[in-house]
């Protein structure tokens, strides 16, 4: 038999439930009937939360301070309260924050420029001087801009001077058509030759015009447009003033409607001989005669003037009624005398216009260089001439 005394005791006969004592969650009272019973006043956790002197707001606005251990820490107590402790996050955007942004947002500096009197104008942001977080995408601000950009136009209202013939008296007709984007005079105009309806509902005969190219090229659709000469094929609705009137080109002979007959300035480049002669006195079968950058840069100037007229239309001494050959005849004559095959005419030409109806009846208004649509220095020209002519008179009095 040993004598080493066990540490557990035998285990104790089972009590009945009656003699059991009861334990520690046993004896905790039975939660009351919510249903039943009358719901108390919640206590806000504020004021649950509040200290002794300490209002509501300071109680919810500071956060809990633990009581301090009784004896200094050790380093491995100090690790685990480091590790512990909440970090801190970046403060998260308030409604006050936001509404001081949106206040400078919308008394940020809004310029105006303003691309065309005929069109809207265009708001610019500065962002620099937005905040921080307003400006981190500027998608928005570039979709603002291109709305406030873009013409708000509904319909194209055309007010166009018409004459049947050239003894009849002209009238005004107005219309209305639809409007597409990049459209430009001739194509409107010839949207109404299909439906040609007035704005009272009148059906009239189609308007008659000339056009071919479309590209600025040949000069034939220049017509009055809001007042100005100038191709109706590079005139855009998007940049003009509604309604948009239309009128001939004054000046010349007017056969119908937006038509007329140019036929005097052509006769005017004949009379000065603004061509090259191909065939002449003089070898033809040689190299071509080397030509300089710098005076071919100054001669394709005047080689893109395309007879359209515009120039002769604001040139206050040009009329059908008076010998001035005009601008146009003017450019082509020193074009031509600079050209090395020209040069052999180049007398002649000069001898053209300075006679009655040449460079003598110049003005000088210089309102030719301001309309031209190719923007040919057409005063340059004029100046020139002046200079080789008053040398050929000269040449013509004592001789060469």
């Amino acid at each position: 038999m040993s004598n080493t005394t066990d540490s557990n005791p035998m285990p104790a006969a089972p009590q009945s439930e009656a003699m059991r004592p009861a334990s520690a969650d046993e004896t905790r009272l039975e939660e009351p009937d919510l249903a039943s019973s009358p719901t108390p006043n919640p206590v806000p956790r504020s004021e649950a939360q509040q200290q002794p002197g300490q209002t509501a707001d300071q109680t919810f606005d500071q956060p809990q301070q633990k009581t301090a251990p009784s004896q200094a820490p050790g380093p491995d107590a100090a690790a685990t309260a480091e590790a512990d402790a909440p970090q801190t996050a970046a403060p998260e955007p308030t409604n006050e924050r936001l509404s001081e942004s949106a206040t400078a947002f919308a008394a940020a500096p809004r310029p105006e420029r303003h691309r065309d009197s005929s069109r809207v104008a265009i708001l610019d942001i500065d962002t620099d001087s937005l905040p921080g977080e307003m400006i981190h995408d500027t998608s928005e601000l570039d979709a603002v801009e291109a709305a406030d950009a873009a013409v708000s136009i509904e319909s194209v209202e055309l007010k166009i001077r018409r004459q049947d013939d050239p003894f009849s008296p002209p009238y005004w007709q107005h219309f209305a058509l639809p409007y597409f984007p990049r459209d430009n005079v001739v194509a409107v105009l010839r949207r109404l030759r299909v439906n040609p309806i007035t704005s009272d509902g009148e059906r009239v005969d189609p308007v008659v015009f000339d056009h071919n190219c479309m590209e600025e090229v040949c000069g034939a659709c220049a017509m009055m447009i809001n007042g100005q000469p100038r191709p109706a094929c590079s005139a855009l609705i998007d940049e003009l003033k509604q309604p948009v009137v239309l009128e001939p080109l004054p000046k010349f002979p007017l056969v119908r409607d937006l038509l007329v007959d140019r036929s005097s300035m052509f006769e005017h480049l004949k009379h000065v001989q603004a061509w090259v002669r191909v065939d002449g006195p003089w070898a033809v079968h040689q190299p071509s005669p080397r030509v300089s950058q710098q005076q071919w840069a100054k001669d394709y100037l005047f080689s893109r003037c395309m007879s359209c007229g515009c120039c002769l239309a604001a040139c206050p001494q040009y009329d059908d009624a008076q010998d001035f050959v005009g601008p146009a005849a003017l450019a082509q004559v020193r074009l031509m005398n600079a050209q090395p095959t020209g040069r052999f005419d180049r007398t002649e030409r000069l001898h053209r216009i300075m006679g009655q109806g040449g460079l003598s009846d110049c003005g000088n208004a210089q309102n030719c260089v301001r309309v031209c649509p190719k923007e040919i220095p057409l005063t340059t020209a004029i100046g020139e001439l002046g200079r080789a002519t008053t040398i050929q008179a000269l040449k013509d009095l004592f001789g060469d």
